[in-house]
């Protein structure tokens, strides 16, 4: 059984030993569909061969709304057979040493089968694709528990819209695999979900500031979401949380020369790069400055740590050839996803972080425990880092280098170099 295209243009066919049977839907009423295809769909007694349910999911939802009874998805054991999830129908019967199909191109083109007016090598090419899908389901070794796991298949893709559910396989180094594959055939390998933990120290924020700007702050609703604080001398301290703006204090609150320097005071001082921290904590402090020198504003990032976010990358990290580049816009997460693939690599793996303005391991000398025991190099100034990177290869000889705010050419040839020594590298970039 195959479909191609989309309802209601689409050619439903179906094949049964030596006669195909072609429905072109265009001009079928769905609930006589329904009615008529209905008692087929409903037999267990007459098994359904599919290739790749996902492109019929969306029509099987429509067409066939209580469900497909006795439903095989040879693709399940192609995934067995080759480890690969997504074998195309033309490697399958390369792989069973079928018969090439007689239209190749329409495999590479299914959209061309359905083009108005019907094709007459379309519809050859849409019988030849169910007819050699009955050979391969008799030249096939199956047993009952590939009925599960179609059946499993296809509810996911309804629900998903077509989508694959694929999930990582623990026992083959967090390669890619169906949910359905691992879950039916190799339960012990299906990967976990690792909870995610958040770590956030607010406190040391909200001590900076004024006592009437720290009761709106507090609110957990607020708090969880809060990515900066802003202020600037003259004009309404605001903070930046779940997206939206949040004015703080009363409506004729200013931001005073006084505040600045009550936060000054406490942070120290800054950096070439006008950034400061706190020590052993993740947030930061940027200054913006007039052209005196004097600081004339503040933004106050939440440094946070997420124990377990790098799990999403479970199968990447496992391969040890592959170098990573986060990429995305400011305060999209990529220094807190960096900071967790830096603590899970170093369990196994000499890892040194060469940290820009302590923006990965926090503030002071000690790193903050997010890092485990990843050990961190420290970059006095901007114009320094790639002369860091090579000193580090030089002097310590990492496995796995890990770098924040990659990007100036000076820095690029330094990873480059880095690499050609036999260092993984990892980094992040707007």
């Amino acid at each position: 059984m195959d479909i191609h295209g989309v309802l209601p243009d689409c050619i439903l066919q179906l094949a049964l030993y030596n006669d195909v049977l072609l429905i072109d839907c265009y001009n079928i009423n769905i609930e006589a569909l329904q009615i008529a295809l209905n008692p087929f769909f409903k037999c267990i007694a007459v098994v359904k061969i599919v290739y790749d349910v996902h492109r019929l999911a969306k029509a099987l939802s429509v067409i066939a709304p209580e469900g497909v009874a006795s439903l095989i998805d040879i693709q399940l054991l192609m995934e067995i057979e080759t480890t690969s999830y997504d074998i195309s129908f033309k490697k399958m019967l390369q792989h069973i040493d079928l018969e090439v199909h007689p239209h190749p191109r329409y495999l590479k083109q299914p959209k061309l089968v359905t083009q108005r007016p019907l094709r007459e090598d379309a519809m050859e090419a849409a019988a030849a694709n169910v007819k050699l899908l009955l050979q391969a389901y008799q030249e096939a070794e199956l047993d009952s528990t590939f009925f599960k796991a179609s059946e499993l298949r296809l509810e996911n893709a309804i629900y998903l819209g077509g989508a694959r559910t694929l999930c990582f396989d623990e026992s083959n180094g967090y390669r890619l695999a169906s949910y359905e594959v691992l879950d039916t055939w190799q339960p012990e390998s299906l990967g976990k979900s690792i909870p995610f933990h958040i770590h956030e120290d607010l406190s040391e924020i909200l001590a900076l500031l004024p006592e009437d700007l720290v009761l709106q702050l507090s609110d957990t609703s607020t708090a969880s979401g809060l990515l900066d604080i802003v202020l600037d001398r003259g004009r309404r301290p605001w903070a930046w949380a779940h997206g939206a703006r949040i004015l703080l204090g009363d409506d004729d609150r200013i931001t005073s020369q006084e505040d600045l320097d009550g936060i000054i005071e406490k942070v120290g001082g800054f950096g070439t790069d006008n950034r400061a921290g706190l020590e052993r904590q993740l947030h930061r402090i940027s200054a913006i400055r007039n052209r005196t020198g004097g600081i004339m504003g503040l933004t106050i990032r939440v440094g946070r740590y997420i124990e377990g976010n790098a799990s999403l990358i479970a199968d990447i990290l496992a391969d040890q050839d592959k170098n990573i580049l986060f990429l995305g816009e400011p305060g999209c997460g990529k220094t807190t996803i960096v900071r967790e693939v830096a603590r899970q690599l170093a369990n196994s793996h000499n890892v040194c972080i060469v940290d820009t303005s302590n923006e990965i391991a926090g503030d002071g000398d000690i790193p903050h425990p997010c890092v485990g025991l990843s050990r961190r190099l420290m970059v006095p100034s901007l114009d320094q880092q790639a002369r860091v990177m090579v000193e580090c290869v030089q002097n310590h000889t990492p496995e796995i280098m890990v770098i924040d705010e990659i990007g100036r050419p000076n820095e690029v040839e330094a990873a480059r170099t880095c690499k050609q020594r036999g260092v993984r590298m990892i980094a992040s970039a707007h």
